[in-house]
């Protein structure tokens, strides 16, 4: 995702270094199960699912599907590992 918004012009290189370091330490915390992170993501705020929603990729709105986003629902806060 990081390496996207990089192309896109939405984030600069050294920030996208830091989002893909805080992305594998999100999914580690989730047993590196995919769709569990993206469940957990929802917890963070509808504002988070827009823009990601936003992004023009094919894979990123696959895995958006498959992790049952849908704005109803609700999961635990991601945060409360910390």
């Amino acid at each position: 995702m990081s390496q996207i918004l990089q192309e896109q012009g939405a984030v600069a290189a050294d920030v996208s270094t830091q989002l893909e370091a805080l992305v594998e330490k999100h999914l580690a915390l989730h047993g590196n199960d995919v769709s569990k992170s993206l469940a957990a993501i929802s917890a963070i705020g509808h504002e988070v699912l827009a823009e990601l929603k936003r992004i023009s990729d094919s894979e990123v709105q696959q895995s958006l599907a498959k992790a049952g986003t849908d704005d109803g629902l609700e999961f635990p806060s991601p945060f409360s590992k910390f």
